[in-house]
């Protein structure tokens, strides 16, 4: 089921898509025809808190301030080969939000943690990525997808 807070990754190679929530630590994987294939949790991710508030029939949630350690899923592209690529971004002790990247097999859904310095990714096409930074100046980089990993 998609909503506001999904994004979604499709593979051509696979014949799979991927969805993933902001505020959940799974990411679904379905095999072109609907059928749910695998689920991966990342282990690291802390989501921030939501409260479900009830008032006069009517359903509505309020979600907290972000906190230390608080992840919210950002970005989701399908890369050659049947991976995708996972950020998240995760706020620190000192307010600073890092992105954490992961690398996820589209067939089975294992995934390996890349860490904290592959780029921050904006969009993505079949030939390019488009990255962008702040610091030490504002900055796009575009990268060619790789044909191979």
């Amino acid at each position: 089921m998609l909503s506001l807070d999904s994004s979604i990754a499709c593979s051509p190679e696979t014949g799979t898509v991927q969805i993933m929530f902001e505020r959940l630590p799974v990411i679904f994987g379905y095999s072109k025809e609907g059928t749910l294939m695998w689920k991966t949790k990342m282990a690291s991710f802390k989501p921030k808190q939501v409260t479900l508030l009830s008032d006069d029939g009517y359903v509505a949630f309020h979600h907290k301030r972000m906190e230390p350690g608080n992840t919210i899923a950002r970005f989701i592209t399908a890369l050659p080969q049947g991976y995708v690529l996972v950020q998240v971004v995760k706020l620190k002790e000192n307010r600073v939000l890092v992105d954490q990247s992961y690398l996820i097999a589209c067939e089975s859904g294992q995934g390996i943690y890349l860490g904290e310095d592959v780029s921050r990714m904006y969009a993505s096409t079949a030939e390019h990525l488009l990255a962008g930074a702040y610091e030490p100046f504002p900055q796009v980089t575009l990268f060619h997808t790789p044909t191979h990993l």
